[in-house]
C-alpha cells in the first residue's frame, strides 16, 4: 500500500486545487473628463444640427508640422504612440506622448508638430452632420489668429 502515500505526496507537491475562475469583473477608468480645452478655454456649447459622432485614428509622420487649423466642435484625443507638441496662436504649447490625453481647442487656431518618430492618435469628435473634423485657418472664425 505504498501507492496511497505516494499519491498523497504528489498531490501536495503539485497542488490539489481547482483552477481560479476567469477574471469577470468589468473595469472602467476615466482617461479624460473636462469642460474645457487644454489651453483652459471653456467649452460653451455643442454645434447646432443633427448630432454626429466620429472616432478617427490619425497617423502623423515623423518631423511633420501641421498647418494652422481649428475645430468647430468639441473633440478629444488619446495618444497611441509617438509624441507631438501642440501649440495655439498665442504660443502656448503642450507636449504629448503615448498614453496622454488632450481636449482640443474649439474655434481657436492651433497646430501640431511631431518629433523624430510618427504620432498615432485616436480622436473622438462630438460634432454635427456636415461639420468637418478640422477646418483650415482661412475658414476659421475671425476671432482666431495665427502668427
Amino acid at each position: 500500500m505504498r501507492t496511497a502515500p505516494l499519491l498523497l505526496t504528489t498531490l501536495l507537491i503539485t497542488g490539489c486545487h481547482t483552477p481560479s475562475p476567469p477574471h469577470t469583473q468589468i473595469e472602467s477608468r476615466t482617461l479624460l473628463r473636462t469642460s474645457g480645452a487644454w489651453d483652459q478655454t471653456p467649452y460653451t456649447h455643442y454645434p447646432q444640427g443633427q448630432p454626429e459622432l466620429s472616432l478617427l485614428k490619425i497617423h502623423i509622420p515623423a518631423r511633420s508640422t501641421l498647418d494652422w487649423h481649428c475645430h468647430l466642435a468639441p473633440n478629444l484625443g488619446y495618444m497611441l504612440g509617438g509624441a507631438i507638441e501642440v501649440e495655439n496662436a498665442a504660443g502656448i504649447r503642450v507636449s504629448l506622448k503615448a498614453g496622454d490625453t488632450l481636449a482640443e481647442i474649439v474655434n481657436g487656431l492651433h497646430r501640431g508638430r511631431t518629433t523624430e518618430e510618427p504620432a498615432e492618435i485616436l480622436v473622438f469628435y462630438a460634432s454635427a452632420k456636415g461639420i468637418p473634423p478640422f477646418t483650415p485657418a482661412a475658414e476659421c472664425p475671425p476671432s482666431s489668429s495665427a502668427e
